[in-house]
Parts: C-alpha cells; sequence; structure tokens
C-alpha cells in the first residue's frame, strides 16, 4: 500500500496513534506524497454534504496529525491545523502527538511556526466552548512550540486568554515555577477575554482560583505587587464592560492598598460613567483616601457630583452619606460645603422622594453652617486699580470643577511637589486667587435654582435658609400628535407567468397574507387564460420543489402539518395545475388520512383552508375560473365593493367558488351605497342575489362578545390560563359562515394568525376573541403580537375582546413583543376612533383587574402606557380607569409600581388637560410619607383640581 492510502486507512479507522508512528517513519518522498494527496481530499470530503462535514469533524486528529507531519512549508501546517473543520480537536492530546512529530523539524522552522500559530489564535465566539474542550482550541500546541523553541510570542489577546482559559477549564492556578508566568501578567491586564477564565475560576472553592493565586505570589515576592494595583487601574481605565472588570475588583480588593497607594485622581474620574461594580470600588476607596485626609475639597467635590449623576439609587444614596459624614458641621471648609451643595441639588429632581426629601435636609444644614460671604462693592477709587489687575486677580470667579460626565483620566504622573490627593485643576484655581467662598456661592446657587422644581412644602423649607425661591413656571407642553403605523401598500398584480413563478419559489416566510393573495390570484387567472403557458412556467418549479418521482407517502405522513397551513396550500394549488394527477394522487391520501387524524385548526382559519382546497380541486379536475372574488384591495383585508361586481360580471353568469364569495362577503367594508345592492341584483344570478342582501343588511351584524380569563392550577402543569370567551350572533348567519363566530381552543400553529386580521377586517371584537388564546399561550410568538397591530386598523366595535387581548400583550416579558401594543393604542388614537374614550375607559378596567388577578405585571404595563403616552396616545382614559381599579382603599398598601402608574398619569393629564377627580387619589394623596406612589398620588391630584 503506498503512503497516502496507509495515512488515509489509519484516519478513517480513527487510528490515531498507529498514524503517528507510521508518519514519523516516513521519508521526505513518502511525506511529498501525503502532502500532495491530503489537501484535495479533505476538499472533496467536505462538498458531499452535511454528513461528510460532520464525519470530517469526527476524524479531525488525524488530518491534524498527517498535515503537520507531511506539509512542508510553516505557512501550510500553520493554516492547515486552523482549519475550521479541524480546529475542534486541537486539545492538549492532539498538542502532545503534534509536537512530538515536530521534533524531526528544524529549529527555526519550529520557531516559525509557533510564532504562526500563536497570531492565527482566536477567541471563540457565542458560548464557551473553551469549558469543554479543556481550553482555547490550538494554545496548547502554540504554547507547547513557544516553550520548547524559547521564541517570545507575539502580542495576541487570544494568547494571554487561553493561557487563563486552559486554567480554569482544567482548575488549576499560576505556579511560581510557570516559565510563562512573568509575560502572560504582564499582558494579563490588556487582554480582552481574559476576565471569563478569571470569572469561572472564582465560582471553585473560596480561595483556590486564579486571582488569589496570583496574589498570593505577590505576597511571596513572586510577582511585584505594585505591578497588579497598576494592571487593575489600567484595566479599570480602559472602558470595557463590566464583566470584563469584575475579576480584577476582586484582585484589586484582596491585594488590600496602603491608603497611600490609593490612586484618587483616576478613581474619581471612574465614577461618572464606569459600571457599577468598578465604581463601588472606587467610591470605597475614595472614602478610605477621604478619611485619612488624603482627597483635597475640589476632588471631594467631583466624586459626589458624580455620583449625584449616576442612575443607580444605591450610588446617589452612597453620595448623600459621604456628605452626611465628610461635612459635619461649621468647622469644616466652605469650599467642600459648596461643592456637597452642589451636588445635593442635583439630587433634588431624583425620582425617589425619600432620596430627594433626604438631599434636602442635608442642604438645610449645610446652608445653616455655611453662609457665603457677601462680595464688597468696590468703590470708585478702586475701580481703577481692579480693572487694571482683573486679568490676573479675579474676585468672582466659581471655581473650576470638572464635569460629572468625565470620563477616566489619564495615566498618572508622579509629582513629589503635589500634595497627595491634589489636583493641577485645583493647584491652577489657588494660583488664580479662587476663593473658597465663592466655591460656596456657587453651591447657594445651585441650590436655589434646583428648588425651584421642588414641591410646595420643599421650597418653602429651603427658602428659611436660603432665601426667597420662585417656583418654577411649567410652560405649556404642546400634546404630540399621534401617527398611525402605516400597513405596506399591496403590490401591483403579477404580470407574467415567469413573475409568479419566481414568487413561487421565494414565498416569505414567515407568512404574508398579501404577498400570498397575490400569487393565488394570478394563479387563478394565468391558468384561465393560458393553461399550458402556466404548466411551462412552473416545470422547473415543480421540479425542484417536489420530490421526484413523486412520493404521496412521504408527504401524507413523514410531513408534519403538511397540508394545513396557507403555504403548504398553496404550493398544492400549483402542483395540481402542473401536475394534476399527482396533485389527485395526493388528496386523496391526505382525505384518506383526515378520517383518522382528524385536525384541531382554529375555526377561522378553517376559511381559509376551504377557499385554497376548492382551488386545488377546481384544477384537479381542469378547470377554471376567470377571477378570484376575494382578492383584497386594500392593505387592511378589505375588497373595494365597486371592484367585487366587477369581478363577479366577469364570471359571465356562472357561479363563484362557495368560500371564495364567503370571504369576499366578509372583506366588504361596512358602509355602503343602495345603488350597489341594485347592481348587484342585476347580475342575475345566486351569486349577485346573496350579495345585493348583504350589502342592504350592511353586512353580518356585530355579536355579541364576551370574555372572561380563567385560571387552574394542576400538579403537572402548574398555572394555567385560559379565556372563556363566547361569540354570540345577534341574527341568523348565512349558511357558510357560521364557523367564523365558532371561537375555539389555541392553535398549535400560532403563525396562523396573521391570516385573521384579513379574514373578518371589519369585524376587529371577533377577531380578537380568535386571537386571544393563541396571545395568552405563546406570548407573541409566531407573528401573533403583529397580528394583534394590524387588527386595529380594521373597522368595527371595539369590546372586551379586544380589550383583553390588548392587555395581554402589554404585560408580556419581552419589551419588543410588548411594542405591538404601543403600536395598536397609537393607531387608535391616530384613527380617532368614534367611541375611542369609552374604549379607553373599558381597556383601563380590563388592566386594572388584570394586575389585580396577578394575570400581568403593573411595570410591564406601564412600559406601554407610557410609551403611548408620550407618541400622543391620549391615555388618560385607560390610565384614569386603571386608577379607579388599583387605589388602595384606606390602610391598604399601594400595589406594586403603582407610583409608575401614578407618574405616567400626571404626564397623561398634563397633555390632555384633563381635570376633575379619580375615585381614591384625594385620600391617597393626603396620606402622611415620602413615598413615591404619595408624591405622584399629590401632584396628580394638584392637576386634576386647581382652577
Amino acid at each position: 500500500m503506498n503512503p497516502w492510502r496507509e495515512v488515509l486507512a489509519h484516519i478513517e479507522a480513527g487510528d490515531n496513534a498507529g498514524l503517528v508512528e507510521f508518519v514519523g517513519s516516513l521519508g521526505d518522498v513518502g511525506r511529498r506524497a501525503v502532502a500532495v494527496q491530503l489537501p484535495g481530499h479533505l476538499a472533496e470530503r467536505l462538498a458531499e454534504g452535511w454528513e461528510a462535514r460532520w464525519e470530517t469533524r469526527d476524524r479531525a486528529a488525524g488530518y491534524r496529525i498527517a498535515g503537520a507531519a507531511c506539509l512542508s512549508g510553516a505557512g501550510q501546517v500553520a493554516a492547515w491545523l486552523n482549519r475550521r473543520e479541524l480546529r475542534d480537536a486541537a486539545g492538549r492530546t492532539d498538542a502532545e502527538r503534534i509536537l512530538r512529530l515536530l521534533r524531526q523539524r528544524p529549529e527555526e522552522w519550529r520557531r516559525d511556526l509557533a510564532v504562526r500559530l500563536v497570531e492565527r489564535l482566536r477567541l471563540p465566539r457565542g458560548r464557551a466552548a473553551w469549558r469543554w474542550t479543556g481550553g482555547l482550541p490550538g494554545w496548547h500546541l502554540a504554547a507547547g512550540l513557544v516553550l520548547q523553541t524559547g521564541v517570545e510570542p507575539p502580542a495576541n489577546d487570544a494568547f494571554t486568554a487561553g493561557w487563563v482559559l486552559r486554567m480554569a477549564a482544567e482548575r488549576e492556578v499560576p505556579r511560581a515555577d510557570d516559565p510563562l508566568l512573568d509575560l502572560m501578567v504582564a499582558r494579563l491586564f490588556q487582554a480582552t477575554g481574559a476576565a471569563a477564565g478569571l470569572a469561572w475560576s472564582q465560582s471553585w472553592t473560596s480561595g483556590h482560583d486564579i486571582v488569589t493565586a496570583l496574589v498570593k505570589l505577590a505576597g511571596d515576592g513572586r510577582l511585584k505587587r505594585q505591578d497588579l494595583l497598576d494592571g487593575c487601574l489600567t484595566r479599570f481605565l480602559s472602558g470595557a464592560a463590566a464583566d470584563e472588570l469584575a475579576p480584577f475588583v476582586a484582585m484589586w480588593r484582596q491585594l488590600t492598598a496602603a491608603v497611600e497607594e490609593i490612586p484618587v485622581l483616576e478613581f474619581t474620574r471612574l465614577l461618572p460613567s464606569a459600571p457599577s461594580l468598578p465604581a463601588q470600588l472606587a467610591l470605597d476607596e475614595l472614602r478610605r483616601a477621604d478619611q485619612a485626609g488624603l482627597l483635597d475639597d475640589e476632588l471631594f467635590g467631583e466624586a459626589v457630583r458624580a455620583l449625584a449623576y449616576r442612575p443607580e439609587r444605591k450610588h446617589v444614596t452612597a453620595a448623600l452619606r459621604w456628605i452626611a459624614d465628610a461635612v459635619p458641621g461649621p468647622g469644616d471648609s466652605r469650599a467642600r460645603a459648596g461643592n456637597a451643595l452642589v451636588a445635593l441639588a442635583t439630587v433634588f429632581s431624583h425620582d425617589a422622594p425619600a432620596v430627594r426629601d433626604r438631599a434636602v435636609r442635608l442642604a438645610l444644614k449645610l446652608g445653616a453652617h455655611h453662609t457665603p460671604t457677601p462680595t464688597p462693592t468696590p468703590t470708585s477709587t478702586s475701580t481703577s486699580t481692579s480693572t487694571s489687575t482683573s486679568t490676573s486677580t479675579p474676585t468672582s470667579t466659581a471655581t473650576p470643577t470638572p464635569s460629572p460626565t468625565t470620563g477616566p483620566g489619564p495615566e498618572r504622573a508622579a509629582d513629589p511637589a503635589r500634595a497627595p490627593g491634589r489636583t493641577r485643576e485645583a493647584d491652577a484655581a489657588r494660583a488664580a486667587g479662587i476663593a473658597p467662598a465663592d466655591c460656596l456661592t456657587q453651591g447657594w446657587d445651585a441650590v436655589r435654582e434646583a428648588a425651584a422644581a421642588l414641591p410646595d412644602d420643599l421650597r418653602s423649607r429651603v427658602a428659611t435658609v436660603f432665601g426667597e425661591v420662585e417656583a418654577l413656571t411649567e410652560e405649556p407642553v404642546p400634546a404630540p400628535v399621534p401617527v398611525a403605523r402605516p400597513l405596506p401598500a399591496l403590490l401591483p398584480p403579477i404580470e407574467t407567468p415567469g413573475e409568479l413563478a419566481d414568487e413561487l419559489s421565494r414565498l416569505p416566510w414567515p407568512d404574508d397574507p398579501a404577498l400570498f393573495e397575490r400569487v393565488v390570484a394570478a394563479l387563478v387567472t394565468f391558468t384561465h387564460r393560458d393553461r399550458d403557458a402556466v404548466v411551462e412556467a412552473l416545470r422547473p418549479w415543480w421540479r425542484s420543489e417536489w420530490r421526484q418521482p413523486f412520493d404521496t407517502h412521504a408527504l401524507v405522513y413523514g410531513v408534519s402539518g403538511f397540508d394545513r397551513d396557507a403555504r403548504s396550500l398553496l404550493r398544492r394549488c400549483a402542483l395540481a395545475v402542473v401536475s394534476p394527477g399527482d396533485s389527485r394522487e395526493l388528496t386523496a391520501g391526505l382525505d384518506a388520512y383526515a378520517l383518522t387524524h382528524p385536525p384541531h385548526d382554529p375555526p377561522l382559519h378553517h376559511l381559509l383552508q376551504r377557499r385554497l382546497r376548492e382551488v386545488i380541486a377546481l384544477f384537479e379536475r381542469e378547470g377554471t375560473v376567470p377571477v378570484l372574488l376575494a382578492t383584497p384591495t386594500s392593505p387592511t383585508g378589505h375588497v373595494d365593493p365597486e371592484t367585487l361586481l366587477a369581478r363577479l360580471e366577469l364570471l359571465d353568469g356562472a357561479e363563484p367558488l362557495p368560500a371564495d364569495l364567503d370571504q369576499a362577503l366578509l372583506r366588504l367594508p361596512r358602509l355602503t351605497t343602495p345603488a350597489l345592492a341594485v347592481r348587484a341584483d342585476g347580475i342575475g344570478t345566486e351569486a349577485g342575489r346573496r350579495l345585493a342582501g348583504w350589502l342592504r343588511a350592511g353586512g353580518l351584524p356585530d355579536p355579541d362578545v364576551t370574555c372572561v380569563i380563567k385560571t387552574t392550577r394542576t400538579f403537572s402543569y402548574g398555572e394555567t390560563r385560559s379565556p372563556q370567551v363566547r361569540v354570540s350572533p345577534v341574527t341568523a348567519v348565512p349558511e357558510g359562515l357560521a364557523g367564523v363566530l365558532a371561537v375555539g381552543g389555541h392553535t398549535s400553529y400560532p403563525q396562523d394568525a396573521v391570516w385573521w386580521p384579513w379574514a373578518m377586517p371589519s369585524h376587529r371584537e371577533v377577531v380578537a376573541a380568535h386571537l386571544l388564546a393563541p396571545l395568552i399561550a405563546y406570548g407573541g410568538e409566531g407573528g401573533l403580537d403583529e397580528a394583534l397591530a394590524d387588527l386595529v386598523h380594521g373597522d368595527g366595535p371595539l369590546g372586551v375582546a379586544t380589550a383583553t387581548a390588548l392587555t395581554t400583550v402589554m404585560g408580556y416579558r419581552r419589551p419588543e413583543r410588548r411594542a405591538a401594543a404601543t403600536h395598536a393604542l397609537v393607531t387608535l388614537a391616530a384613527r380617532d376612533e368614534p367611541d375611542g374614550a369609552g374604549f379607553g375607559r373599558l381597556l383601563g378596567r380590563v388592566v386594572g383587574e388584570a394586575v389585580l388577578k396577578g394575570l400581568v405585571k403593573l411595570n410591564r404595563v406601564m412600559t406601554v402606557l407610557n410609551e403611548a403616552t408620550e407618541s400622543g396616545a391620549g391615555t388618560w382614559p385607560v390610565l384614569a380607569s386603571a386608577l379607579e381599579v388599583l387605589l388602595p382603599a384606606p390602610g391598604a398598601k399601594p400595589t406594586a409600581a403603582l407610583g409608575d402608574l401614578l407618574a405616567t398619569a400626571v404626564r397623561s393629564a398634563v397633555l390632555s388637560g384633563a381635570r376633575g377627580d379619580v375615585p381614591g387619589l384625594a385620600a391617597l394623596a393626603a396620606r402622611k410619607g415620602a413615598s413615591r406612589t404619595g408624591e405622584e398620588a399629590r401632584r396628580l391630584h394638584h392637576h386634576l383640581t386647581r382652577a
């Protein structure tokens, strides 16, 4: 057997040990023979399909051994070993085999390969696969060559991260005798991806992780402790994400920096924008430095202002605690008091009343102890002097302070002339002659300005210390104009059989009713005009889309859910044109299967299925009709009555397809003219007379809809919710349409729901009743949320089913799913519905009851109502009605997130100019305390009852 055949046999057998022994014994000629065949063979295997690709991955270790031993250039070997199909096998065992083989290669060649392998290392994307493969794929081999040859590895974050990931995966820690230790630690603090391994190792038993081991090595003198401190600081200043910083925060804390080692300037600059964990570290260390007298007034002011600006309540509260501890009384620095007042003024606008009130109390305490010195008015005799010296000695310039939004500062520079904690900005201010009293004046001014927006009682308290404060004059806020999200315009009809074939071959997923209706309409029309031309155009599609030879058994018994969705039925329509015999055979098989496996599709979906199946039957018997009646003429799914009459006239006395006529009637608008009924009577067919009667009656009378959500608990499924919906017709329903009013259980195919608003575009409440069960069951998946957003573009009354459906979507966990409810509310407002306020009150009541029953969470509902309010949806009727249900009884505890609901209600009431009263609001507003709920209740009550 020649060398290549022998190598291939070992690879196919998975005999890696035998392969190593064999290729190690090959001479130059044998290795060249293998190298010629190997790349082409692998390319052929990969081209055979996904099964061959999986088999290749299973044999990847053998391919790696063969390539490493037989390919000639270092570049060729590096490229081969880094092929995506072979990379997953690059673990420790693989590295040991290949390193043993490569010892035959020249030293310079191996050094070159080591550099190339290090440069080609890449961190895995997505899930951390390194955890299960023993480290970063390819790292063991690259590191082994580096250690064997002594070459310095090029800078590559993946190599450094791989050093950490390997230890994390194997539950090891750095050793003092690790030859890579010094180089890797020097690069550790800049390497992206290293934090993942550090964090994973911290999940082990406490005290036996990589970070703790590095700190111990520094304590033993093996590593320089200052290098670790400086490295951590560099990482903090890098702007990395929170998960990339957490292990280094732990390292800094374990190093227990002396107070003189705290980099106060850099830590101050971290506070505005650093993630919460390093920001907390910076705060703790700065407070230690402040207690030791190493933080000057300017840096103190910058730090507390930065904390006051942060969105996290805990950091704002920390700023207040620090101010209370660091500026206790009249003996303190006036400049520090001024900086503290500026920070406190920022907190006056905080959302939490308790935090805001505490800031006011602190400001009053500081203001009582620290009063700015009045600036003397210069006399006429000193005017020339002060003017001549104004450029060098300003008398009333405020102390320059860095912006609280300043990002991380520059690297520290040693300056023995500057005391710890002192900044160049502070020294420059002192050199310019800015007095601490000026900083205090700035603080007083900031407090008075911020107090203007405080509630009356707090503003009055501030005025007793800081002087008169004028209330902020509220400018009239123009209400935003709601803009409905437009539906996509209908595309023009398909013009040729060739275009029809193209559209069939690229039907979108999920279903797009407008495009599907366009395709089936063209198929019917073109087949009537020239069936042979359609068959010829569709033949390539038929060969590629349907198994040849045709296999009825596979379609009937092997495809789950086949023949029930619009896509399958539309494809069957085209099959019935191209190959009627195959289609008849398939229909017979499906009908027989349905006798023993009856479908359980929602009743409203049956209408679509009936309509497409009658087209299939028409083509199977090789019949045609000139046009479909129910093809929509509007993006809402409506059919223009004039167009419907014209289509009926095209039939030239023939009767239309029954389900097509049923659907066309349901798609007519609610308002028509009497003349159209007369014209329909004149057609002289049964369909024409039925249309005339429909037009005179004004369409299908609106049924009565009732809806209740029932919650049940079972041992197997826990808590389940299902709607109890009843749609009761007020008059007799025409034959063929009774099913559309029969609301069934939820569907197993939620993607079907995109069709339902198109089935009854003039009866939104009925469609909402059908949507309710799948909306509850599937959480908006499969286009259900979009079906609700499309529903409101139609016509017809809105009632409890629509309100319950909207409430259900408002309560979805994922914000992108809840967005459909926002779109629906804004669309309803933009359309200026006749009973918009009445439906709003109904919706608010349904929302309130759903919250009390635990069916939805108020904080999720609030995001929808808030966004709708800001979009001009006019949500006051909804909010007022919800408050009537949710406001607590006297002495009862308020519902969670009620403060958010009240805040949005204030905004909505201001925009709408609402006045009056909400039952229970005055009692809640009169409660004592500084909770947000009470504060917002007082704001709303004040607005509603003021003259």
